[in-house]
């Protein structure tokens, strides 16, 4: 059911409406002095329709205006197949996504300001997207002028209703009316989401031809979302404190030519993904994370249960890393590239904490991986549980490197670089075997560290406790052109 003025007036797009040639038009508005007149939000609630309730009943959902003191525009509603006919196929739906429903043209003003220059007006539409128990959240923004802005935040009510609000910033009504805001549906299962799309071509493109989208996202308190998916071009993303309020499942969030931002997020498995923007963490918990940019830096606090995987290029990698593993592979893998010029000393500088899920807190194997070009590289390994299997690779050139390894590693060590120095540094000779706490035997045993091979541009040697022991683990440093240092 829709509640509206279903008498509104019908029209030709107006002809500095580019692209609309051939699609459904939107109705012919001139607003009346120099700009919108502020009615408030429409709220729209949606009532999705299952795959067993379509073969009984259409597609049916509810629209409750308030405070709406001029409604100047139409109800575009259309089923998914239309909405790739004619004109509206300019729009970039991907093909595994189903639209249940379209809204084009309802727009109230809003008395909200732009942050863009040159975008005077302001148009803002709230959306209810029930989310049943187990039920995927989907958010797009897709076309040619889609630009803005993502928040995800949480609800101080218990609900099972995910509010969307939409605020649009433009300059001519014409522009604006381009805009689809649909309910979504994926075809392969249960998921409820909001997309928002604009035309993918635009043709004689003038400067009042924008828009730019502010996207909050509320999140209903003590959910439980079997997924959380977002896949918005040009848009940053900020995620505020999450975790222990919503539990996640899945969470992948996708973007271009934005930044990622999170406070706290907790997660099964976690995927954070953009271009030419930064992703900084403040505190992320999951079992397994990838983080991916480009041409920006990567920086955060990571606590994982497996595997963490920080890439980009051209940037930074700044982290502080926890795993807390199983007696199974657990591994940390960072890379960047070409980071010559920087204003911070290290493209990668990490903290690394290794410790081991279980009774006894002993054991397992880690796999830790670092590597840049034209770059230095510093990463630290503060701790590893007792008896544990520990693998370093760690490389960079042009550039000097750094691996920083805790008391309770045993194994091998090697130290390769060219027209550079080699540094092997034991850091307190006098320390105690950490054995020692749990073990009364040990007090007479000191740390060996013994050089098997020395040229000048590489060393092999191991550490170890006992000797039986001396290979257990295996730590690799190499550059080129750069000094390589492993202090014990």
């Amino acid at each position: 059911m829709i509640i509206g003025d279903t008498d509104a007036p019908a029209g030709p797009p107006k002809a500095s409406t580019p692209l609309l040639c051939g699609s459904a038009a939107p109705p012919d508005y001139a607003p009346r002095g120099t700009g919108p007149t502020p009615t408030g939000a429409v709220q729209v609630l949606y009532q999705p329709v299952y795959p067993q309730q379509r073969a009984a009943f259409p597609v049916a959902f509810g629209i409750w205006i308030l405070a709406s003191a001029l409604l100047w525009s139409i109800i575009d509603v259309s089923r998914s197949n239309s909405d790739r006919d004619g004109g509206d196929s300019k729009y970039p739906v991907p093909p595994d996504v189903g639209l249940d429903n379209c809204l084009r043209g309802l727009w109230p003003a809003s008395n909200k300001r732009s942050p863009i220059a040159g975008l005077p007006y302001s148009a803002e539409l709230a959306l209810g997207v029930p989310l049943p128990s187990e039920t995927s959240l989907l958010l797009l923004s897709k076309g040619a002028l889609s630009v803005g802005s993502l928040k995800i935040a949480t609800s101080s009510e218990f609900t099972d209703v995910v509010g969307v609000n939409v605020v649009v910033h433009y300059a001519t009504t014409a522009v604006r009316d381009t805009v689809k805001v649909c309910f979504l549906m994926l075809k392969s299962g249960d998921v409820n989401g909001v997309g928002i799309f604009t035309p993918q071509q635009w043709s004689d493109r003038k400067n009042t031809d924008r828009l730019y989208f502010e996207v909050q996202v509320t999140l209903p308190r003590g959910r439980s979302i079997n997924s959380l998916t977002t896949d918005v071009d040009n848009f940053s993303q900020d995620l505020d404190y999450l975790k222990g309020i919503v539990d996640f499942k899945n969470v992948l969030l996708q973007g271009s030519n934005g930044r990622i931002h999170v406070k706290t997020l907790g997660a099964t498995n976690t995927t954070l993904q953009t271009t030419n923007g930064e992703v900084s963490i403040d505190y992320l918990e999951a079992v397994t994370a990838a983080v991916r940019s480009s041409n920006n830096g990567i920086s955060g606090t990571y606590h994982v249960r497996k595997s963490l995987d920080l890439t980009t290029t051209n940037g930074i990698i700044k982290a502080a890393v926890g795993i807390n593993g199983s007696d199974s592979s657990n591994s940390l893998i960072m890379h960047t590239s070409n980071r010559h010029a920087l204003t911070a000393s290290r493209p990668i500088d990490a903290i690394v904490r290794l410790s081991l899920d279980t009774t006894s807190g002993t054991g397992g194997r880690f796999f830790v991986k670092a590597e840049t070009t034209n770059g230095r590289l510093a990463t630290r390994i503060a701790s590893a549980p007792l008896d544990s299997s520990l693998v370093v690779h760690a490389q960079t050139s042009n550039a000097p490197g750094s691996v920083a390894l805790p008391s309770t590693y045993e194994g091998s060590l090697l130290l390769a670089t060219s027209n550079a120095g080699i540094t092997l540094q034991r850091v307190n000779s006098g320390e105690q075997d950490p054995a020692c706490k749990a073990r009364s035997d040990c007090n007479s045993r000191t740390r060996t560290v013994e050089t098997r091979e020395a040229t000048n541009y590489k060393r092999e040697a191991v550490v170890y406790w006992e000797k039986k022991n001396s290979d257990r683990g295996a730590v690799t440093l190499q550059s080129t052109n750069g000094v390589v240092a492993i202090s014990v």
